[in-house]
């Protein structure tokens, strides 16, 4: 979606977690800003950061109207405004608000201290079923939900080595990937592939889809 477009489906989303669902907390993952395509017409004669600014401060002013409601800002290597590595810092910058966080990619945080929760914007799921081979599969979850399994028992938000071209990975800085202490009971993995839900390993594993597309997920 254009910038326009970008920033009514977040005002859109964020207005349904209050006044439709009541909810406590919305986590918005990148990118805001994307790459564009090879050969794509720039939209835009602002820079980078000043169009993610433009959507952060709308995503502040709506905040504004909703008393209570926090948002969770998590940066994807396809943002042109966020540092191009990985693990990837959170964007340098203040929110308006103090309702609205940065957080790295990947992020871990907890809800009102009672559920845990891990987002990587990598696409780890994608990423893997470029080259998953399985002998036995076990049945009972589908394939992205087994390539899913492998990366909660790997330990590891991102457990492929080498990574993918993509994906530069800093492993000086891994220990931010690994999941040595204790996988979260959420699990949000953005991907292009379909979105699901599905309990996986004792984890509830989320691919929300891409609001581009008219998808997100809502837990409850």
């Amino acid at each position: 979606a254009d910038g326009a477009g970008a920033v009514r489906a977040l005002e859109a989303v964020i207005t349904f977690a209050f006044q439709t669902r009541r909810c406590g907390v919305v986590v918005l993952a990148g990118p805001f800003v994307p790459r564009p395509m090879a050969g794509a017409a720039i939209a835009s004669d602002a820079t980078y950061d000043d169009q993610f600014d433009a959507i952060t401060d709308h995503v502040a002013h709506c905040l504004s109207r909703f008393v209570g409601l926090k948002v969770v800002v998590v940066p994807s290597l396809r943002d042109m405004s966020a540092d191009c590595v990985f693990p990837q810092p959170p964007f340098d910058v203040a929110f308006d608000t103090p309702d609205m966080t940065s957080m790295g990619n990947p992020a871990k945080f907890s809800v009102s201290d009672l559920v845990t929760v891990g987002v990587s914007t990598a696409d780890v799921l994608q990423h893997i079923s470029r080259s998953f081979h399985e002998v036995g599969a076990d049945t009972s979850l589908g394939r992205v939900q087994r390539i899913a399994s492998q990366v909660l028992r790997s330990r590891s938000f991102y457990p492929l080595v080498p990574a993918a071209p993509d994906v530069p990975v800093d492993y000086g800085h891994h220990r931010f990937v690994d999941l040595a202490e204790g996988v979260p009971e959420v699990v949000v993995l953005p991907s292009v592939l379909a979105p699901f839900a599905q309990c996986v390993d004792g984890a509830l594993v989320v691919n929300p889809g891409q609001l581009a597309k008219r998808t997100f997920a809502e837990l409850t």
